[in-house]
């Protein structure tokens, strides 16, 4: 109250202490034990598994499984009378190695983790999506969106799109693809055929959806060690989209057959040809196709001012699925001196170019 003097507000607040100066003594402390994965864990209840590896052993706790991955809320029910789970039937190998950050994220969340290297975060987006583990999931996703544009100017490489090719899921790819510019599938077109066909197509898929349709295109090729192939041996280049039709070069670096006229048993010429990978949109010229589908091939000779040697010719043929010749450049004239090979790993360098023509153009 307001009419209480100074002396005796002291007394009230004094006494209002008094108890507690007295507990002070019966106060205890936290001992910060946190729930963990590492070590001996105490009271752990599950194990974690990979296939054969003993190396991978892992002694967790259900609850914390069950709390951030929806995958272990059925895994790890009683009715089945379950131990453990194996990883190594669910995510592929290339996945082992980030087992400790997935554990470190489901025990301590984001900040256990740091910051994540852009080859690690495709491979946790995939063991969260396989895990369900929503919140693992959302913040790869957010880095995905954030680097999925960086390009490595010291490599000319896009690390991210890397590392999801690597993954080896076509599954994954298709679903990652949207993030990626259409800059990086053109580049990296090489890289993603090395995938298999199912990554050069669902690529090509990609960018049939996003990039307006081209009536020409044009790409490099280049084929290293040329010496190193005999008759029949095929090298081919990564996949060159036309509007929606898919194109690739098929490069016979000792000829596709053995020449008629090898009377000592040694190749006569080099063979190129423009492979149809995929013919999807062909037929909305109406019978004008065989007039308008155009190719080029030219071999570069690298020699300053050596030029290049070029032929050019159309799909005569609507069932075709190549064209090309058979003796584009002669081997005879490759010589150290002529300019045809990179000194160091006799490399050749084509350049092939597919257009559609308008049929009233000569």
């Amino acid at each position: 109250p307001s009419c209480l003097k100074h002396s005796e507000v002291s007394r009230v607040e004094s006494a209002s202490h008094e108890p507690m100066t007295s507990l002070k003594r019966f106060r205890d402390q936290d001992d910060d034990e946190k729930l963990s994965w590492r070590g001996e864990p105490r009271f752990a209840d599950w194990m974690l598994t990979w296939g054969d590896d003993m190396q991978v052993r892992t002694h967790v706790h259900r609850f914390a499984l069950v709390r951030s991955c929806r995958f272990f809320r059925a895994a790890t029910n009683d009715a089945f009378q379950g131990t453990s789970t194996d990883l190594g039937k669910l995510l592929p190998d290339i996945c082992r190695p980030l087992l400790e950050k997935l554990l470190d994220w489901i025990y301590e969340g984001a900040d256990s983790v740091g910051t994540l290297k852009d080859g690690e975060v495709p491979l946790l987006y995939h063991m969260a999506d396989v895990l369900q583990c929503p919140s693992l999931k959302n913040h790869t996703l957010d880095l995905i969106e954030k680097r999925a544009g960086a390009r490595d100017l010291t490599t000319d490489d896009w690390p991210l799109l890397e590392a999801v090719v690597s993954i080896g899921d076509i599954e994954l790819f298709r679903e990652l693809l949207p993030a990626f510019p259409l800059e990086a599938l053109h580049s990296r077109a090489s890289h993603i055929t090395e995938g298999g066909a199912e990554f050069a197509v669902a690529a090509m898929k990609q960018l049939a959806c996003r990039a307006a349709p081209s009536s020409s295109a044009e790409s490099e090729f280049t084929v290293e060690n040329f010496w190193s192939y005999s008759v029949g041996q095929c090298v081919q280049s990564g996949p060159l989209m036309v509007r929606r039709d898919v194109f690739g070069l098929e490069v016979f670096p000792a000829g596709r057959l053995a020449s008629a006229d090898a009377s000592d048993g040694q190749p006569k010429s080099v063979s190129v040809f423009v492979q149809v990978l995929n013919r999807s949109v062909s037929d909305d010229l109406d019978g004008c196709y065989n007039q308008c589908l155009c190719y080029q091939i030219s071999v570069s000779n690298l020699k300053t001012g050596g030029g290049t040697k070029t032929k050019q010719g159309s799909f005569t043929n609507r069932a075709a699925k190549r064209k090309g010749w058979d003796h584009m450049l002669d081997r005879s004239s490759i010589t150290p001196e002529s300019g045809w090979l990179r000194a160091g790993d006799d490399a050749m360098k084509f350049t092939f170019r597919v257009w559609w023509k308008d049929p009233a153009m000569p």
